[in-house]
């Protein structure tokens, strides 16, 4: 079998330099080239369940021994939590045919494993540069450029809790409907404080996970606010709530739920949403298969406003509830080149504006391709187009490189993002983004461009 395994052998390899006497007959004779586990450790690497070490890889006439097989194996039962359906099924058949050297192995592996730092950290560090302009000459171009960390750590309480927390440079100003979580580079902290109070880092989410039997998994504390698949309507990234979720299978579907409190008390004062929320709560449900190369999704979200008269004026008939949005999502795979996503969300609760127009916002991108860059010289183009009713979405709230001031406006945005892959961890997008607006003037200038290109380094 003539291929080559990026990232395909893993750290657990180290293992094997002392010795040990297996179950199996002769465990460390050749698994023959042509062996259909080679492909299976192929696409599990492919997936990102394997971890490799030295040149991260593995030429096709060069062959593995069973007790090899077996280590990488065991590295992929470790990652299994994150593995989709079928590459959990690729894991156990793995784990069926070298199940006597799994055997073995699985005592020196948790020897090893006894003496690893409990709390497992992972980050990600993003230096960027934007580049403003406006149609209108009222409103000055800028350049700026910034940063952004985020580090995770978990830690497992026991085999079905774990405790996670995440530390990062700059929260979004939730008052305010602020998105803005990055640094300025040279910046004041003072000014670019969001709600962490002094600009320098704050520990934005802490929660704990709890396996409830097989199929079902809860999360209590502060953690994502999970919206929508492609964060066109909320960040995900960046905002968060406090309350529970659930997650589980049913089926060929995955369900999710979830109840909390967006924010406690907030008037969002300087901000053009003042007149319509206080005090937010959220609800969610949602449901979403996978059919061959057809994945798609429907979900419910409802922002709650539990301040029923600051919104009276606009929302006087539908009591408390400020936001409704009914949610579907699609993906295709026409190829392993290319791929098609879309979304579309309607708002069925508060008006934005004084008028009950522009309620729809849908999404279609395309990546051409690579769809994963997971090897150096991996690169692909993203072609974004965005169709927004001014009563459709909070702009501020979103992951779109432009969003209108004006609540009241719709808006069209056009999104063009070339990215590359320097390694698996370490890659590059430039990006050039388009939004027109149904409100632009002289003295509301809303039609902007926008470059920018930034780095991300995973580890």
């Amino acid at each position: 079998m003539k291929k080559t395994l990026v990232t395909a052998i893993t750290t657990a390899l180290v293992v094997g330099a002392a010795s040990t006497t297996f179950a199996a007959a002769n465990p460390y004779s050749d698994v023959p080239s042509d062996n259909w586990a080679y492909g299976a450790v192929a696409k599990l690497s492919q997936d990102g369940l394997i971890s490799g070490y030295g040149d991260g890889t593995f030429r096709g006439n060069q062959t593995l021994t069973r007790y090899e097989m077996a280590q990488i194996t065991a590295n992929a039962i470790t990652k299994e939590d994150k593995a989709n359906a079928e590459d959990k099924a690729t894991i156990d058949k793995l784990a069926n045919e070298y199940r006597d050297e799994l055997s073995s192995l699985g005592v020196r592996v948790g020897k090893l494993e006894a003496n690893q730092p409990v709390v497992k950290f992972t980050g990600d560090l993003r230096v960027r540069a934007t580049s403003d302009g406006y149609d209108q000459d009222t409103k000055a171009s800028t350049v700026a450029s910034t940063y952004r960390l985020r580090l995770d750590a978990t830690a497992a309480i026991d085999d079905n809790t774990t405790a996670a927390f995440r530390f990062v440079t700059r929260e979004p100003d939730k008052s305010k409907f602020g998105n803005d979580t990055w640094q300025s580079f040279g910046g004041n902290a003072q000014d670019d404080k969001g709600t962490s109070g002094s600009g320098n880092g704050a520990i934005d989410r802490v929660n704990l996970t709890s396996k409830l039997g097989h199929s079902v998994s809860t999360t209590i504390g502060r953690q994502a606010l999970n919206v929508d698949k492609y964060s066109m309507l909320v960040d995900s990234g960046a905002f968060s709530y406090d309350g529970i979720s659930f997650a589980g299978k049913t089926g060929t579907y995955n369900v999710n739920a979830s109840y909390g409190r967006f924010i406690n008390g907030a008037a969002f004062a300087n901000n053009q949403y003042t007149a319509l929320f206080a005090n937010l709560d959220v609800m969610s449900l949602g449901a979403s298969t996978t059919q061959g190369k057809l994945a798609y999704g429907l979900s419910y979200f409802d922002f709650v406003n539990n301040s029923p008269s600051v919104s009276a004026s606009y929302n006087p008939s539908r009591d408390n509830s400020s936001l409704k949005w009914t949610i579907a999502n699609l993906n295709y795979n026409f190829t392993p080149k290319l791929s098609l996503n879309a979304e579309f969300a309607h708002n069925g609760g508060t008006s934005l504006n004084a008028s009950e127009n522009g309620k729809n916002v849908w999404q279609v991108n395309s990546i051409i391709g690579a769809q994963k860059l997971a090897q150096k010289g991996d690169n692909n183009v993203t072609l974004t187009y965005v169709d927004a009713g001014g009563s459709s979405m909070i702009g501020p709230l979103s992951t779109l490189p432009i969003t209108i001031n004006d609540r009241a406006a719709d808006f069209k945005e056009y999104i063009i993002d070339y990215n590359y892959a320097f390694s698996k961890a370490y890659t590059a997008t430039l990006e050039y983004a388009k939004l027109t607006s149904s409100v632009d003037s002289a003295a509301t200038p809303e039609n902007q461009q926008q470059y920018r290109l930034w780095f991300d380094a995973k580890f």
